[in-house]
């Protein structure tokens, strides 16, 4: 039965991460961001959002809570998960050669969902070695 438990647990993250990452784009849209990937697969992991502001390129981590438990959403980013959004964003810009001409901005949205009251927060990411 664990199995049973354990992936319905999956699911629920599942949708919750992907009501988190419809939500932020609808913040960013509402903030006059054009979005030009949603969920973007590399090798190296996923690029939830990928959205372009007077000619600035923004790679969007997202992460969704219900509680603020364990430091809340913007927490869940590691150093780990910055380096894999670092290689993520590198097999893209490889991918996109004209993009490396553009400014390149890594931002975190942390989205807080409790009933129906939501709590949006950006912070900047700041990885260790420029594109």
């Amino acid at each position: 039965m664990p199995f049973a438990s354990q992936s319905i647990m999956e699911n629920n993250n599942q949708d919750l991460g992907m009501k988190g990452e419809a939500l932020a784009a609808a913040h960013l849209k509402k903030k006059g961001f054009r979005i030009l990937e949603s969920r973007y697969r590399t090798p190296f992991g996923e690029i939830d959002l990928i959205a372009e502001q007077n000619q600035v390129i923004h790679f969007i981590e997202v992460k969704c809570r219900r509680h603020n438990g364990y430091g809340g959403a913007l927490a869940a980013i590691t150093p780990a998960k910055c380096q894999h959004l670092k290689r993520a964003i590198q097999w893209y810009l490889i991918e996109k050669p004209e993009c490396r001409k553009q400014f390149l901005q890594v931002t975190a949205i942390g989205i807080r969902i409790q009933g129906e009251a939501v709590d949006i927060q950006e912070e900047p990411i700041l990885l260790s070695r420029e594109f």
